[in-house]
């Protein structure tokens, strides 16, 4: 058995998680339930942070290149969260996102809906696996709420509810794909290098 390269992306983000987390794939047939969630955080251009919160789908055990990822990511405004609360806070997450599969982890043109948080610049679904990138841009309707109970320069502790109607964005592994559900209690940091 051939080790998988995603196994090794996903074991050094570990990140403690809730009993009763939920990330999910919704498609036309059964559903995919994603295990081992796991949450990190990511700096990004412009004052941004990235909230990554992941799972990890392995249908065969012991089986060769079958793995799936399933990724909720948010782009947070870290000055603008400071500023509307140095403690606990919960942003509502509502929009339109359009994710380009053209650059792998490119963040999306993201239009907000009603009510959405403006801290959060951005939030959308992404899959990955042993597969060339899906041509055609990923169209997503979002809904959902991002508690973050505890915030400091390097780790967020909170709690993550999204909803996705649409294709993940990525390598397009799963056929029939029509949403997202992500519940999941995350303990995020950036990683050590």
């Amino acid at each position: 058995m051939r080790s998988s390269p995603l196994l090794f992306l996903v074991l050094p983000l570990l990140a403690a998680c809730g009993d009763s987390d939920t990330i999910r794939l919704r498609t036309a047939g059964d559903d995919l339930l994603f295990d081992l969630p796991h949450a990190s955080l990511a700096f990004a251009p412009n004052g941004i942070t990235q909230l990554r919160v992941c799972g990890l789908s392995d249908p065969l055990p012991g089986g060769e290149d079958d793995e799936t990822t399933l990724c909720a990511l948010l782009d947070v405004n870290r000055a603008e969260l400071e500023a509307r609360s140095p403690g606990a806070v919960t942003l509502k997450l509502e929009g339109s996102a359009v994710v380009s599969n053209e650059v792998p982890g490119q963040s999306p043109s993201f239009e907000p809906g009603a009510g959405h948080a403006p801290q959060v610049r951005a939030a959308w679904v992404t899959e990955g696996c042993f597969g060339p990138p899906n041509p055609e841009p990923a169209v997503q309707q979002v809904r959902g709420e991002l508690r973050i109970e505890a915030h400091d320069d390097n780790h967020w502790r909170g709690h993550l509810e999204l909803h996705m109607e649409g294709q993940p964005g990525g390598s397009g592994c799963v056929v029939g794909a029509e949403g997202a559900d992500f519940e999941v209690q995350f303990d995020a940091a950036y990683p050590l290098f």
